[in-house]
């Protein structure tokens, strides 16, 4: 649990958290964006591996899968209400 203390894994987790939001923000997903992400996600946690070790890769992978996923899913909510407001105000 060392990596804890250590600012570079909070820097390198931030970062995974922001790549795996990228999905969410864009308005299409086509399969090539796709890729490029999950290849960026993955080095990254490739990177966290390498330089602290399989302890600290579980709780980055689990917390930037979940905040990927709760934002994916807010991100659907919020589109679903958008379209519905135009198609009931128009």
């Amino acid at each position: 649990m060392n990596f804890l203390a250590n600012w570079t894994w909070w820097v390198l987790l931030l970062l995974s958290c922001a790549i795996a939001m990228i999905p969410s923000l864009l308005h299409q997903i086509s399969l090539s964006h796709l890729l490029l992400v999950l290849a960026a996600w993955t080095g990254l946690l490739a990177l966290i591996n390498t330089l602290f070790g399989i302890d600290a890769v579980i709780p980055a992978t689990s917390a930037s899968l979940l905040f990927g996923i709760i934002t994916f899913i807010t991100s659907l909510i919020i589109t679903g209400i958008k379209t519905m407001m135009k198609k009931r105000y128009r």
